[in-house]
């Protein structure tokens, strides 16, 4: 797939997710679904696709650790070493901030 394409799909896909659609996209060993999680209609068609229960929460994937700051609660005791390390390939439950909407954070 050529340069030009791969901007036009990702583009096309930036403005479905902005107008509360889901977005399906290939990783390295299967498909993701994407949505803005800040928008609860789009957050409540995922569940819905995937036949999920909202109480599990979806998990997010965080563009920055700026971003988890101002969207999570995060304790003080590991701030610092996950500063130090993002970005990485791990995973972090952190509760929701009172930005998120709550189909996000689940019970």
């Amino acid at each position: 797939m050529g340069r030009k394409m791969i901007e036009e799909n990702l583009k096309k896909a930036a403005k479905v997710i902005r107008e509360g659609g889901v977005v399906a996209f290939p990783t390295e060993t299967l498909y993701g679904l994407a949505v803005d999680p800040m928008n609860s209609q789009a957050l409540k068609r995922l569940l819905d696709i995937k036949g999920r229960d909202a109480a599990k929460g979806i998990p997010v994937i965080a563009a920055s650790f700026k971003v988890v700051e101002s969207h999570f609660i995060l304790p003080a005791q590991y701030a610092g070493a996950l500063q130090s390390i993002w970005p990485a390939a791990l995973s972090v439950a952190l509760r929701p901030g009172k930005k998120v909407p709550e189909l996000l954070g689940g019970d």
